[in-house]
């Protein structure tokens, strides 16, 4: 008998808690959605991806991503908040949610990477599983909302980078970070 890893008999997802909190948010703006199926403590990719694409469809809202990050209670993420918010340092929390990265997501690793005398915030997809735009987004606002909450409203990148394009030419991802 050959046991498998827990990953290799499901398809990776994003955290049952996160993605419940992410449908809490939806509904109290009218959306109606059900909570998606849920495997060991995540939701399979393509249901939380369509917990995203319902809410940005019913609400019309092309940037949904950061809509629900901006409404998402601290506490919403669980462990990774509780680093967010209790760190010695800003540094030292992002360091600890990087290498713990995976409670909130299977489907993206995340890294802390310095070059010179700029920090940055790295998302990568693992292949071969694909993540959309909205969860990218949606966990780059989370940081940086964070960010505000713990060093002060006045917090802001440097920049944001997304190897996607905008949502829609109106869209002003910058103006939001």
């Amino acid at each position: 008998v050959t046991l498998l890893p827990m990953r290799a008999s499901r398809q990776a997802g994003v955290s049952a808690p996160i993605v419940l909190a992410a449908v809490r948010v939806l509904r109290e703006a009218g959306v109606q959605i059900a909570d998606p199926e849920q495997q060991a403590g995540y939701v399979v990719g393509a249901l939380a991806d369509g917990v995203l694409e319902q809410g940005a469809r019913a609400l019309g809202d092309p940037m949904v991503g950061l809509t629900v990050a901006g409404r998402l209670a601290p506490g919403s993420l669980g462990p990774l908040d509780y680093v967010l918010f209790t760190s010695e340092t800003w540094g030292a929390a992002l360091t600890l949610v990087a290498k713990y990265y995976a409670v909130a997501s299977e489907r993206v690793r995340m890294t802390i990477e310095t070059r010179g005398t700029e920090t940055a915030i790295v998302l990568r997809r693992d292949p071969p599983y694909d993540a959309n735009r909205f969860w990218v987004e949606l966990s780059l606002a989370l940081i940086a909302e964070r960010a505000r909450q713990s060093l002060g409203a006045d917090w802001k990148p440097l920049r944001v980078d997304l190897v996607h394009p905008a949502a829609a030419p109106q869209t002003n991802h910058a103006a939001w970070f």
